[in-house]
């Protein structure tokens, strides 16, 4: 949603500062044509920045979890965060820079690791694979303060996932914010996905994971409510 002043610049725009004055001794003007008036005002109009609500209110809820991290802080974050405008761009994002911080990792690449791991996180605060890779490079690096800042940022975000649903049907599907947080969330818990199908249902999309836990081999299958990044086409 966005908001413009256009109606202050409309009016100030049709009303010139000496035709408007109430000053006895100020000089008649001539009429003005409404159509250049009209123009004039749509380009007053157009310089005015606009604001991105949901973006606005994103970043308000940011600061506040941020202070203050706890799991319904980080629910309400994570609906925000499919209505802001950079939620489209961050799918491509976090996709391209997961496998390069994995492949980091495979090297033993800590600076470029913790690097891309920023900059995912600068995306999205939100970023499973972001704080998890962060958590590990910092570890690595002995950094143990920074380690435990990212858990604990992984597992609020995990709990707030949970708050969502339990993945048992799509009624109480787990809400999710794109693919790479899905696998993420499923590898997190120790399982591997096997198989994936797309279920419409009430004009709402899940993807219906098979899981298998790798020690005990039990199946599970999840739903996850992926409606969001189907509407922006991921």
């Amino acid at each position: 949603m966005k908001q413009t002043m256009t109606s202050v610049l409309g009016a100030l725009a049709l009303c010139g500062l000496s035709a408007c004055s109430s000053h006895p001794g100020a000089t008649a003007q001539a009429p003005t044509n409404s159509a250049t008036t009209s123009a004039q005002a749509q380009a007053k109009a157009a310089e005015v920045p606009t604001v991105n609500l949901a973006d606005q209110a994103y970043a308000e809820q940011l600061a506040l979890v941020t202070a203050k991290p706890d799991a319904a802080g980080y629910a309400k974050l994570r609906q925000l965060f499919v209505k802001t405008s950079r939620y489209p761009s961050h799918q491509l994002l976090e996709q391209a820079l997961t496998g390069a911080i994995f492949q980091a990792i495979e090297q033993q690449d800590w600076q470029v690791c913790q690097d891309k791991a920023a900059t995912l996180l600068k995306s999205s605060a939100i970023s499973l694979n972001g704080h998890f890779t962060a958590m590990l490079c910092a570890e690595k690096t002995k950094n143990a303060s920074k380690a435990a800042w990212h858990k604990q940022q992984l597992d609020t975000l995990i709990e707030a996932i949970w708050l969502s649903g339990d993945g048992k049907s799509a009624a109480t599907a787990f809400f999710c914010t794109g693919t790479a947080e899905l696998y993420a969330f499923i590898r997190l818990h120790g399982l591997t996905a096997q198989s994936q199908s797309l279920q419409l249902e009430q004009g709402k999309s899940y993807d219906v994971m098979e899981l298998s836990d790798a020690q005990t081999k039990q199946r599970v299958t999840w739903y996850f409510d992926v409606s969001s990044q189907m509407t922006v086409g991921f």
